[in-house]
């Protein structure tokens, strides 16, 4: 039964981060940041799409959730993913956390400091500052995803406004909406939340499946552990 093997899946949503410079990464291609690898069981959900076209015509895109849990970050990171190895996609990606304006300002810093853009002696928002607007004056298509962003106010000084960047944000504050078109995630489906746990089970048993979909309400973080 699904439901007596379930605890035997101890598999986050989130498996290790992929380091950036990892096999299938563009030679021509800027890779910062820790872009979460595809998940055991990974379910293509419909949103992907509407993400990748949105992202073709807006600026800014925000993956809005309505809690933690629902796989914003896995949707971003899978779209981060194909403009890696797209020949077509971006030639600069960067992946930073947007929890606290510090590590905004942190994780810029590591881009300026890959991409050759420190200056001796400046701290560590001047360094941010330069790395935003090295984002500003991009001639090639780039991508700066900043997940789990908190705080719009203090968030907005960061994003470039001009160039080939685009911005892609995962957040559960809805505030984000009046600065990004909005991608809405939910949970899973029932049809897609008996697949993945068929899949990542081996058994056949939909009313177990069922059944355990039922307890979890969906939830694809509540699932997959």
């Amino acid at each position: 039964m699904v439901a007596d093997h379930i605890d035997t899946l101890h598999q986050d949503i989130h498996p290790p981060a992929r380091p950036s410079g990892a096999a299938l990464v563009r030679a021509d291609t800027l890779v910062v940041g820790e872009i979460p690898g595809r998940p055991p069981g990974f379910v293509d959900r419909g949103e992907l799409a509407d993400l990748s076209g949105l992202l073709t015509r807006q600026d800014r895109v925000v993956v809005c959730a309505g809690g933690r849990g629902v796989g914003k970050s896995v949707l971003a990171a899978a779209y981060a993913r194909e403009q890696i190895t797209d020949p077509a996609g971006a030639g600069v990606v960067v992946w930073i956390s947007g929890e606290t304006e510090t590590d905004v300002i942190t994780g810029l810093g590591v881009l300026a400091r890959h991409a050759n853009l420190t200056v001796d002696g400046e701290d560590a928002e001047q360094a941010a500052a330069r790395a935003r607007d090295y984002l500003n004056g991009l001639s090639v298509p780039g991508l700066l995803v900043i997940d789990n962003a908190e705080t719009p106010e203090r968030l907005t000084r960061w994003l470039p406004t001009a160039g080939a960047c685009r911005i892609l944000l995962t957040s559960t504050d809805q505030a984000f909406t009046a600065l990004a078109a909005p991608v809405h995630l939910g949970d899973y489906t029932r049809e897609q939340s008996l697949a993945y746990l068929t899949e990542r089970t081996g058994l056949d048993d939909p009313d177990g499946a069922r059944q355990v979909a039922n307890e979890l309400g969906d939830l694809p973080l509540a699932l997959a552990q």
